[in-house]
């Protein structure tokens, strides 16, 4: 699920509607949303940038859970660096 905002960034839901106790790994790809390139990634609920990520996004999403995030363009490559381990809801 994903929605274009006001001022030119993408909102996103990673919905994990499962059962099992475990946490499970949940990708938005750059190409269900009909974009490329390289989006700085935000979560909305922690108020923290995640990292610079280029076609996809992953995260850990507990049981029943949802991480809610934005997407901005990159404008430079110093901007953030790409994470390689996906964030956990809930963990800081």
């Amino acid at each position: 699920m994903a929605k274009d905002l006001e001022d030119g960034t993408k909102a996103a839901g990673l919905f994990n509607p499962g059962d099992s106790l475990a946490t499970q790994k949940v990708t938005l790809r750059w190409s269900d949303l009909g974009i490329k390139g390289k989006y700085i990634v935000r979560d909305l609920w922690r108020q923290k940038d995640l990292g610079t990520f280029e076609g996809e996004f992953s995260a850990d999403v507990r049981r029943h859970g949802v991480v809610l995030i934005t997407l901005r363009t990159a404008g430079s490559p110093s901007a953030a660096t790409e994470r390689t381990k996906s964030p956990e809801v809930g963990k800081d």
